[in-house]
């Protein structure tokens, strides 16, 4: 499995922690939202996201 989404389907974790320096992760974190969206379709993402995406 060489991609986060591969090895999440094979159960290969529950959880996901991102640690790494607080610069880095102002650049790479746009955002947080504790929902579970994966049963959403594509089409209907975005009015979920609204208040974290960039106008």
């Amino acid at each position: 499995m060489r991609t986060l989404g591969g090895a999440r389907r094979h159960n290969a974790f529950q959880r996901v922690y991102l640690v790494a320096p607080p610069q880095l992760l102002r650049k790479m974190v746009a955002g947080e939202l504790n929902k579970d969206l994966t049963k959403v379709p594509m089409r209907d993402l975005p009015q979920h996201l609204d208040n974290l995406l960039p106008v």
